[in-house]
């Protein structure tokens, strides 16, 4: 049984939510256009997941200000889930870049477009709510639900 200020949920249920739960779709890569302008995006492995928050470690310091890391935070968790640019004929493969220059990339993109990519984001976060909650209560499948 798990417990949070909400109330109790059968693990067993989120269990068979998530086994249950047909995700070819989500993990399929996708596309996302605009103008002259593409990425191709993809739900992040654990392993590149992991290796994109080690990276964001290494680079903050007690010094980095509230705004930056913030920033930074932001700026990295769209970058986890782009695989390829393409501007005009000219495609990069952020996944053989390294992390400052995958930040550079990212951060160069126009607004409007980086709403598109956030957008594709939010509908796997709300994959996830939904398969993690029930009768109301979201149970946290982070490693505090295991400690």
């Amino acid at each position: 049984m798990y417990e949070n200020e909400d109330g109790k949920v059968n693990v067993n249920t989120v269990i068979k939510k998530l086994a249950e739960y047909d995700y070819k779709d989500l993990f399929e890569e996708k596309e996302i256009s605009l103008k002259d302008l593409s990425v191709k995006v993809k739900v992040p492995d654990l392993n590149y997941d992991s290796s994109i928050n080690n990276q964001i470690s290494k680079k903050l310091t007690k010094k980095t200000s509230t705004q930056e890391i913030v920033s930074e935070l932001y700026t990295s968790e769209i970058l986890k889930y782009i695989n390829e640019v393409t501007i005009e004929d000219s495609t990069v493969n952020l996944r053989n870049m390294n992390y400052y220059d995958k930040l550079e990339l990212v951060e160069q993109l126009p607004g409007n477009f980086v709403k598109k990519i956030l957008s594709f984001i939010q509908s796997v976060k709300q994959i996830e709510s939904d398969l993690t909650t029930v009768d109301g209560v979201s149970v946290d499948v982070s490693n505090d639900l295991f400690s």
